[in-house]
């Protein structure tokens, strides 16, 4: 994301933050013209703010798991867990709870 920000940007123009809060914060105060952040997260800090509203998707990802090398024998329990979690329908499902908590 930030090597195409990068290419259109001048980097005099690209600032880096902490946090979504201090972001929200330059916004907020007309120091910026807007910012990029994961959804959920955005949509979480933004609900403090009634001037500033979410525009757009500007890229979606992949998003991974990553396990500590002492639990590698956790592997295949999880990869079954989702696995069942997809088939029954259930990962949607809290999927869409989850949305519905940060609207």
């Amino acid at each position: 994301m930030e090597s195409r920000a990068n290419a259109t940007l001048k980097s005099e123009n690209i600032k880096n933050f902490s946090n979504n809060r201090q972001a929200l914060l330059f916004l907020q105060r007309d120091r910026a013209d807007y910012f990029v952040t994961e959804l959920n997260i955005g949509k979480e800090e933004a609900k403090n703010y009634s001037d500033i509203y979410n525009v757009g998707t500007v890229e979606k990802i992949d998003i991974y798991t990553y396990l500590h090398k002492k639990h590698i024998g956790l592997i295949h329990r999880i990869e079954q867990g989702i696995k069942s979690l997809k088939k029954s329908g259930r990962l949607k499902e809290i999927e869409q709870k989850h949305k519905k908590s940060v609207k």
